[in-house]
């Protein structure tokens, strides 16, 4: 299996936006309107996925196994979508089934294709697509199957995430249990929503303190769902305090209440603005407090909220919460990154493991 093996469409630049636009209509469109037969297996490309290490890896669940495969040229590649900011095929796939069969249907494969979307969106930390998709047997058909997804283009920085991109271990691990939870209607609302709300802030496009307000509604979405599987009612939830939730979902996670070390900023702050101190001082009195500093205009902290690095600090933290409610949402127990260490990708196991 190569890299560069179905690169030869139609004249398309991946680098130019309005280019990839207008392919992602025409292409769903031809894809509507083809016949839905037995398929047997369907290659397909992705579009702006960070390469990692290990040059081929293998995501399988008890239905389906997608291989997946680093651009040939992916160091050339990379350095192009690092000085051009565009889109750029970075990994080529096979999905095939593995029932018994081994056939399957198209609407099957889009179902499958919307779930590695969202998945690769998460670890990524920015949307990735799935394009180019095509038959394999007997000849390469492009007009078979279309799934088009939002992209984000190529960043001029490294994009903080849970996934450390060295090797896909975690990214293999993670797969069976998401598809899992994907054949639940409640858990599948539930990572639509928060892994929208959670990249949508990890994208910066409004700057970190404009990030904080999306990474809290996902939070909340997120401690919702937990008190609900925890046994209480709608109304008891509803007579808590954001702080509230916010700590019975940090403990959830197996996290102490308090604030981490590494967020000094924060750890600073909390010391001497009076909502925090009455609040209980602790990381979720501060994430609130930081949040509502910038929702009200009446400035009850004298300033002392303010700032780039306590709004940076407290974004990374709401995010850093979301990554880990999404992984223990689906059962998730490997190692992740904790990205509060902004400068380290090294991995450790996740807070409720017992490893």
């Amino acid at each position: 299996m190569k890299g560069e093996a179905w690169i030869g469409m139609p004249s398309l630049d991946f680098l130019d936006p309005s280019s990839i636009r207008k392919f992602k209509v025409n292409f769903h469109e031809a894809a509507l309107r083809a016949p839905d037969r037995d398929l047997s297996s369907l290659g397909f490309h992705l579009v702006n996925f960070l390469s990692s290490q290990d040059h081929e890896s293998k995501l399988e669940d008890d239905a389906w196994s997608i291989s997946l495969v680093r651009s040939s040229d992916s160091l050339g590649l990379l350095k192009d979508l690092k000085d051009k900011l565009g889109y750029g095929l970075t990994h080529y796939g096979v999905l095939q089934a593995r029932t018994d069969s081994q056939t399957f249907k198209r609407n099957d494969a889009n179902e499958v294709f919307e779930t590695l979307h969202y998945l690769l969106s998460f670890a990524r930390g920015r949307y990735v697509s799935v394009a180019m998709i095509s038959e394999l047997n007997p000849v390469p058909r492009w007009d078979t199957v279309g799934v088009p997804h939002v992209v984000s283009m190529w960043p001029d920085k490294s994009t903080l995430s849970w996934n450390p991109h060295q090797n896909s271990s975690p990214l293999t691990a993670l797969f069976s249990g998401f598809r899992e939870a994907w054949k639940n209607s409640e858990k599948q609302r539930l990572l639509k929503r928060t892994i929208f709300w959670y990249v949508s802030s990890n994208l910066q496009a409004v700057r970190t303190s404009g990030g904080i307000p999306l990474s809290q509604v996902a939070l909340e979405r997120l401690a919702w769902q937990h008190l609900v599987a925890s046994g209480k009612s709608k109304t008891q939830i509803s007579k808590m305090s954001t702080i509230d939730q916010f700590r019975e979902f940090i403990s959830s996670l197996g996290l102490p209440l308090g604030i981490p070390t590494i967020l000094g900023e924060i750890s600073k702050v909390a010391v001497n603005v009076k909502s925090i101190k009455e609040n209980g001082g602790d990381l979720a009195a501060s994430l609130v407090a930081v949040r509502n500093n910038l929702a009200h205009p009446v400035d009850r902290h004298g300033g002392q909220l303010d700032g780039h690095m306590v709004d940076f600090e407290a974004w990374n933290a709401f995010q850093w919460l979301v990554e880990l409610g999404i992984l223990k949402s689906i059962g998730y127990t490997g190692f992740y990154r904790n990205r509060l260490y902004t400068q380290s990708l090294e991995i450790g196991p996740v807070p409720w493991s017992d490893r």
